[in-house]
């Protein structure tokens, strides 16, 4: 009868990601700051809200500070590198390192603020934000050694991976939480 706290959190993520998908395949007809500042700022702040969906559904709540400064920061640095200053590698090590800000805060709350008893739950979350945390990791670190043309639907064959093992991480991520979600449906009705 009930909801677990945080769920809708995550659907407004999903929300997002509609919407970011949307500006992304808008590139070329829409402006560039909403093709391209607003859509990375979309995903960036549905992963925010999965982290604040994760801390309310293992009733661990924390503050956020630190992602609304970050969501600032983001938006202004990416703003700056589309329009005034134009350089595909800046916003690609912007998004990089804003994933990785966020999918490190999720690693720690479920590895480190969690009691061990509900970690048995959400091993398969922590496995796939540990995941998500190498790949942004591995990501920033080819942006950095290793320009990238402006052309962003024109990219080599590693960055294309990388993007393409994000999405399966998105995936693999939505059918997690999906499990993580009935392990404790089911564990509330053994105790209940």
């Amino acid at each position: 009868r009930g909801r677990y706290a945080g769920i809708g959190f995550w659907v407004i993520n999903y929300l997002f990601q509609f919407f970011a998908m949307l500006l992304l395949l808008a590139r070329g007809q829409a402006p560039d700051l909403l093709s391209m500042t607003g859509s990375n700022t979309l995903f960036t702040a549905g992963a925010i809200f999965v982290l604040i969906g994760l801390e309310r559904f293992v009733e661990k709540p924390g503050r956020q500070v630190q992602n609304v400064i970050l969501l600032v920061v983001f938006v202004l640095a990416h703003a700056w590198f589309t329009l005034v200053t134009p350089n595909q590698d800046a916003r690609n090590i912007l998004f990089s390192l804003a994933l990785l800000f966020i999918c490190v805060q999720c690693v720690w709350l479920l590895l480190r603020r969690v009691g061990a008893q509900a970690r048995q739950m959400i091993n398969s979350v922590s496995l796939v934000f540990v995941l998500f945390c190498v790949v942004n990791l591995l990501r920033l670190i080819i942006d950095l050694l290793i320009p990238e043309s402006n052309i962003f639907f024109h990219s080599d064959g590693f960055r294309t991976s990388l993007i393409v093992l994000i999405q399966m991480l998105s995936i693999a991520l939505n059918f997690t939480l999906f499990i993580m979600v009935n392990r404790r449906m089911f564990a509330d009705l053994q105790r209940g």
